[in-house]
């Protein structure tokens, strides 16, 4: 029998990425140690950081991706994080969109010109919205925005 979304087998965890990232096993178990259980309080940010095409994005992604039922190892809901590559996300409307459209899988919309149903012009909008979506979430658990390039954000 598949295990729950909630459970948390960090043995599955590690088994699973050392294989997909040979030699990442001690990066994962720290990262593991931070995240914790969907439910346990973590750290306000974390800043992983390091040389290009080493791995730190595909392997947060892999820690963090949705559980499929059949794997135990995975442990976090597709709508408790929420990927912005600032690349991509060049404004601030564009990085707000981008969180608020994945924690409520919104859809891609022509008519609103954004991302989806939801339009954000500013930090304000980002989070009256954000935390009615957390008032609307009966599961509690810990949300994730993963800034991928963060270091473009200081030229925004």
């Amino acid at each position: 029998m598949a295990e729950s979304r909630t459970s948390f087998d960090i043995g599955a965890a590690l088994g699973e990425l050392a294989q997909r990232f040979p030699g990442r096993v001690p990066q994962a178990q720290q990262l593991l140690r931070f995240l914790g259980k969907p439910t346990d309080p973590s750290p306000p940010f974390l800043f992983v950081y390091g040389h290009e095409a080493t791995g730190k994005t595909s392997v947060l992604k892999h820690l963090l991706k949705p559980s499929p039922e059949s794997s135990p190892c995975h442990t976090y809901s597709s709508h408790l994080t929420a990927y912005v590559n600032c690349t991509e996300c060049f404004t601030p409307r564009l990085i707000f969109e981008t969180i608020l459209g994945q924690f409520c899988s919104a859809q891609p919309s022509f008519s609103t010109g954004g991302l989806g149903p939801i339009k954000c012009d500013d930090i304000y909008d980002f989070s009256v919205q954000l935390a009615g979506q957390l008032r609307r979430d009966a599961t509690r658990h810990t949300r994730y925005i993963v800034f991928d390039h963060a270091e473009r954000l200081r030229d925004m």
